[in-house]
């Protein structure tokens, strides 16, 4: 009887500890697919994570290059804008340079004609007269008459001739006018004053030049 006991106490000693090994068997493998399990769902995870930084790291290096873009292109039409500025600046102060320098031109010959005007006017008015008249004959022979008086100013004509002497002739009448030597004058005024105005329009002309 011993040996039989013996041999089934054995045999469910044996049966015991394999079903308890094979459990741990079992659990050790389920606690080692878990982890695995894990290990793989933390990796989806981080390969998700990784994706969103990638998209997330190109929409802003997309949105960078954009800037750039930007920023390149309000560069470029500034110079533009700012070149365009100063062409028509320049454009513009050569014209208010032309338009002055013809002013000015203008100005001095109207200036130089005035002066002229004035001067051929101050002339006629205080120029010298003719000389004086004839000397009169005597009515009855006693005595010669006068000298004849000195012309007046050149606008108001000669003066009147001389008294009478010693019974003498009414005096001749006053001499002409200095009219023809003070229109020859005149002219000879206009003329230079002409010249002096061309002169200086063409120094005006040619200082704008160099300096353009």
């Amino acid at each position: 009887m011993l040996p039989g006991v013996t041999l089934l106490l054995l045999v469910l000693v044996v049966e015991v500890v394999m079903a308890v090994v094979v459990v741990m068997l079992v659990v050790v493998m389920e606690v080692v697919v878990m982890v695995v399990t894990l290990v793989l769902v933390v990796m989806e995870v981080v390969v998700v994570v990784m994706e969103v930084v990638a998209m997330v790291v190109v929409v802003v290096m997309e949105v960078v290059v954009m800037v750039v873009v930007v920023m390149l292109v309000l560069v470029v039409v500034e110079v533009l804008v700012v070149t365009l500025v100063l062409v028509v600046m320049e454009v513009l102060v050569v014209e208010v340079v032309e338009v002055l320098v013809v002013l000015v031109v203008e100005v001095v010959m109207e200036v130089v004609v005035v002066m002229g005007v004035v001067e051929v006017l101050v002339v006629t008015l205080h120029g010298d007269g003719g000389g004086g008249g004839d000397t009169g004959a005597g009515d009855d022979g006693r005595g010669d008459g006068g000298d004849g008086g000195d012309g007046g100013g050149g606008a108001s004509g000669g003066g009147d001739g001389g008294g009478d002497s010693d019974g003498g002739g009414d005096g001749g009448g006053g001499g002409d006018t200095g009219a023809p030597a003070q229109e020859a004058h005149a002219a000879a005024v206009v003329g230079a004053g002409a010249v002096r105005g061309r002169r200086q329009a063409e120094r005006i002309v040619s200082l704008s030049l160099l300096q353009d």
